[in-house]
């Protein structure tokens, strides 16, 4: 896919009209489009037709979702909060987890509903009540200071997680994406869900490409049956990523088994490549 913007060594210059719903205005819009944020952003319009870009309004981000001509086909803002201190409006139960040592961002995983909250990942020196007490007051995102924090809900569970320095605004789309179909999970609880969450923030470009990820959760009671041969075709590197979790597989472990296993870079290259393991039979699950 050749995207139809001026590109020069490696950077995709882009300029477009879009509407903000906050300041009731349709303005132009340039960015550009570099590395990983250029790679995600051309994985998605393959795949989808669009892909989200973001723009900081000050006390609101715009998303502007954007076609392969470099149109406008969508867009939305969220506005940003100050965060307050305040006390938590209902009891909330903390669940203690053993942490993935080598994840370094920063996560606080809710049961909306149960009122339960794992925050084994959450290194910041703002407390995570504190952080709880301000998503209940809705919305997608906070400022602590010099920290803004993203929330994200998916059925009765909140995903909240401390924006990284280089994370371009547009990256809350990506995640709110990769969340569908999470909906029927215990997001306090669920470590597979927490192992699969931790691999895919750690790579932008796997985030664009994990349209299967949940796909894992209902696979992951299942032996698999594993075809080698197949994966021959794949790049060197993502073929290293993969082998040992296809082994473990091969050993007769669960898909869980499998991943709770792998490092997070494996366990990122074994959701993005999922639905193609799938697709070209490489995994196909055992018959119970």
């Amino acid at each position: 896919m050749q995207l139809l913007g001026s590109r020069q060594s490696g950077v995709v210059k882009v300029a477009f009209l879009a509407e903000c719903p906050i300041c009731k205005r349709t303005l132009k819009h340039e960015v550009e489009l570099e590395g990983e944020r250029l790679e995600a952003f051309e994985e998605t319009v393959s795949r989808v037709g669009v892909a989200p870009l973001s723009f900081n309004h000050g006390d609101h981000i715009l998303i502007v979702y954007v076609d392969r001509y470099m149109a406008a086909r969508a867009s939305y803002a969220h506005p940003i909060q100050e965060a307050q201190a305040a006390a938590l409006a209902e009891e909330w139960t903390r669940v203690s987890v053993a942490p993935v040592e080598e994840a370094k961002n920063n996560v606080i995983f809710l049961n909306y509903d149960k009122k339960r909250y794992c925050d084994s990942y959450w290194r910041m020196n703002i407390p995570a009540t504190n952080v709880i007490s301000n998503v209940e007051r809705g919305g997608a995102i906070f400022r602590f200071d010099d920290v803004e924090v993203w929330a994200l809900g998916f059925g009765g569970n909140r995903l909240v997680v401390a924006r990284e320095a280089d994370w371009q605004g547009e990256y809350l789309e990506y995640i709110s994406k990769f969340l569908n179909g999470f909906e029927g999970v215990d997001a306090a609880e669920d470590r597979l869900f927490h192992h699969l969450t931790l691999a895919v923030l750690s790579d932008v470009k796997v985030l664009a490409a994990a349209m299967d990820a949940s796909r894992i959760v209902s696979d992951r009671w299942r032996r698999m049956r594993v075809l080698m041969a197949p994966l021959e075709a794949f790049p060197e590197d993502v073929k290293e990523r993969l082998k040992p979790i296809l082994v473990e597989l091969l050993r007769g472990a669960t898909v869980e088994e499998a991943l709770l296993k792998a490092s997070l870079e494996r366990k990122a290259s074994f959701v993005a490549n999922y639905r193609i393991l799938r697709n070209l039979r490489i995994l196909v699950p055992e018959q119970s």
